[in-house]
């Protein structure tokens, strides 16, 4: 069985081929033996990666400390962070060819605090959003590309 010294020899040699790699330094190691980092499978473990960010985050804002602990910190963070929006990008993926034009006209109107008649120059009229929202009328490349330039979104977003 091989230790964990003779491990760390074969990464040296054969992974990194001898090279120096930067050390991230004191807090990084503690934040990793704390939390390790590692791919995030179970909602429970998302949700304490949530927290450790959102306590990281207060503690570097209520505390002070040198660049170097800081650099650290922010390190471990980013990491974190990616390790947790892989977990986001598969635990709440949707598929968005599901989604209609109205209903995203829908999520955009609620998102921005729009009832019809704020959209009534881009689509036509009030009669004309509301037979859009209602699902009686489909969007035209005319509106999509109004709505996309008012909302900032591609229009891809309002296609079935």
């Amino acid at each position: 069985m091989m230790s964990t010294a003779q491990f760390h020899a074969f990464i040296v040699q054969e992974a990194l081929k001898g090279a120096c790699v930067e050390q991230p330094g004191d807090f990084y190691s503690e934040l990793c033996r704390i939390f390790p980092l590692q791919r995030i499978k179970k909602k429970e473990s998302h949700a304490r990666a949530l927290n450790v960010l959102t306590k990281l985050s207060e503690f570097m804002r209520d505390h002070e400390m040198g660049p170097k602990e800081k650099k650290q910190i922010l390190t471990y963070m980013d990491a974190l962070g990616l390790l947790a929006e892989e977990y986001e990008k598969k635990a709440f993926a949707f598929n968005l060819d599901d989604i209609s034009g109205a209903e995203t006209l829908e999520f955009l109107m609620e998102e921005h605090s729009l009832k019809q008649g704020d959209l009534a120059k881009e689509l036509g009229s009030q009669s004309i959003v509301s037979e859009i929202l209602s699902r009686k009328r489909r969007l035209n490349s005319h509106q999509i590309l109004a709505l996309s330039r008012r909302f900032g979104v591609s229009p891809s977003a309002f296609f079935p």
